[in-house]
This record gives C-alpha cells, sequence and structure tokens, in this order.
C-alpha cells in the first residue's frame, strides 16, 4: 500500500514538472512583454497636435523635426520618409512600410512563446488526465474484494488537477497574447497613419 502511495505521488510530481516549468516561462514572458511595452516609445499626444498644425500649414520641416525629437520606436521608419524626401511617393512609401515592419517586430517579440505554452499547457493537463485514469483502473484491476472510493480516488485527483493547472496556466497565456497583438496592432496603424499623412504631405509640396 505504502508502495502504491509513493509511486502515484512520484507519478502526480513528473506530470505537474513540466507545467510548473511552463507556468514559470510564462510569467517571465508576460512580465518582460510589460516592462517592454511601458518602455516603448511613442509619439506623445502633444507632439501629435504640434504635428497635425505643421502638415495643416504645410510646414514640413517643421513636422520631421517634430517626429525625429520624439524619437518613436518607428525613428527608423521616420529617417527612411526624411532620406526619400526628393523620391516618388511609391518608393519612399514602400521604403517606409519596410521600415516600420522591422520596428514593429520588436513589438510582437516572444508573443509566439505565449501561444506555445497556451496550446502546450492543456496538452500536459490532458497527459497528467490520462495518467491519472490510467493510474485508478490500475489500482482498481488490483484491488480484490469490494471497491472502496479511496482506491481510484488518488488517480482521479491527479487527473483534475493537472487539467485544472494546464487550463489556468493556459488562460492568461491567450489574454496576454492577445492583449500583446491588439496593442501592437495599435501602435503600428498610429505610426502607419503619421508616416503616409507626411509622406502625402512631401508629395503635395512636391507637386505644388
Amino acid at each position: 500500500m505504502f508502495r502504491d502511495a509513493l509511486a502515484s505521488h512520484s507519478l502526480t510530481v513528473w506530470t505537474l514538472l513540466p507545467l510548473a516549468i511552463c507556468s514559470i516561462v510564462a510569467l517571465a514572458v508576460i512580465l518582460d512583454r510589460l516592462i517592454a511595452a511601458g518602455a516603448t516609445r511613442r509619439v506623445p499626444a502633444a507632439a501629435r497636435r504640434q504635428f497635425d498644425n505643421a502638415i495643416a500649414r504645410g510646414d514640413i520641416d517643421a513636422a520631421t523635426d517634430i517626429l525625429a525629437r520624439a524619437r518613436p520606436f518607428f525613428a527608423p521608419a521616420i529617417d527612411s520618409v526624411i532620406a526619400m524626401r526628393a523620391a516618388p511617393k511609391a518608393l519612399r512609401d514602400e521604403a517606409a512600410s519596410q521600415a516600420l515592419r522591422d520596428a514593429a517586430r520588436g513589438l510582437d517579440r516572444r508573443r509566439s512563446a505565449l501561444v506555445t505554452i497556451a496550446a502546450l499547457a492543456p496538452m500536459l493537463g490532458l497527459l497528467g488526465t490520462v495518467t491519472g485514469m490510467m493510474e485508478a483502473f490500475r489500482a482498481l484491476e488490483a484491488h480484490q474484494g469490494p471497491v472502496d472510493p479511496s482506491i481510484v480516488a488518488g488517480g482521479l485527483w491527479q487527473a483534475m488537477i493537472t487539467t485544472a493547472a494546464g487550463l489556468a496556466i493556459a488562460l492568461p497565456c491567450l489574454l496576454a497574447s492577445a492583449w500583446l497583438k491588439s496593442w501592437s496592432a495599435e501602435r503600428v496603424r498610429q505610426a502607419g497613419s503619421l508616416l503616409t499623412r507626411l509622406s502625402i504631405a512631401m508629395e503635395t509640396e512636391r507637386s505644388a
């Protein structure tokens, strides 16, 4: 009996250990992304208003200076637009888009790790569920005489706790991944809007 209990405890530990590792990695990634999000520079609201005013009065130099001083995460894209001020709009926009895509990769960094953990954790929980059920039926098979619920309780407990742990890890990862995707998309949209307006103003100035 003691040997069976020890074996069941050891099996529970080995099924929960991968889930514990997943939870630690997920927590580290989420904290890293939260810190990175807080440190990501963008164009402040006051600077955007100044940019709007400069664009409205056709002062391209002032508009580019406002964006350059803000030094947001998409600064390389701003530099590309400024450097290609005299180039055709299609070429300038293509260069800005490429630079913006390169800058945006940093916003989505490690999001794939959250997606992977969100998919992996329930699978590990299911594996624990299967092994727990196998342990319960093994104990039931080995038992002689009337069935006592306590015989299968250990295996069922393992089955339930690993499932719950897997889901408890997956849900925060899914939420964090969805938030990160939405947050980065909004930042890229704002950046793209500023760059497009600047490029249009440059083209209008060149055509005048």
